[in-house]
């Protein structure tokens, strides 16, 4: 499988360097949206957030396992 490939302006162009718990900010440009959609998406439960306020942080590994149940979603 090819690796993904990012921007060359990504802060963390390896998974092992990418922080836990994400900002808004950071996962709008690792999925390649607005934040806007991340607001959407958080709000309606669609994006696994740390159940401790705000600022409002995305799991780094939520994401990877949302990604994978996705994927094996759209391969069914």
């Amino acid at each position: 499988m090819a690796e993904q490939k990012f921007p060359q302006n990504f802060p963390w162009r390896s998974r092992k360097k990418w922080p836990l718990w994400l900002t808004v900010e950071e996962t709008a440009e690792l999925l390649r949206t607005d934040t806007t959609t991340i607001y959407r998406r958080v709000a309606a439960g669609k994006l696994p957030v740390s159940p401790h306020g705000k600022p409002w942080r995305i799991s780094r590994d939520g994401l990877f396992e949302m990604a994978r149940e996705q994927r094996h979603k759209n391969l069914a």
